[in-house]
């Protein structure tokens, strides 16, 4: 028995490489925990203002590096759309260039 209210992950082209630029434990906890509590409830994440108004943010932390899932969601369609994963370090300078 599915639960219609699970929205499908989807990834923008970029966040290939984001991926990639993790460590392989690290990519592994990103699928099987992070990506999976954004399918369930995306809307806990923070909502980001100004220039990134209606993204959201989901924070987590791995050997005390912090980390963010940048994501838009489409409750008609039931998609989050993965803009960005990294770390928080300058993330939001990556993130304005790649919105432009």
């Amino acid at each position: 028995m599915t639960d219609r209210s699970t929205y499908t992950v989807r990834f923008a082209t970029a966040v290939k490489g984001d991926v990639r630029k993790l460590d392989k434990q690290l990519q592994r906890i990103v699928q099987k925990e992070h990506l999976a509590s954004i399918e369930r409830d995306p809307f806990k994440a923070s909502p980001l203002l100004y220039e990134f108004r209606g993204l959201l943010s989901y924070h987590f932390s791995h050997k005390g590096n912090q980390y963010r899932i940048i994501y838009e969601v489409y409750p008609e369609e039931q998609i989050v759309l993965v803009i960005m994963i990294g770390s928080r370090e300058r993330l939001y300078e990556a993130l304005r260039r790649r919105l432009k």
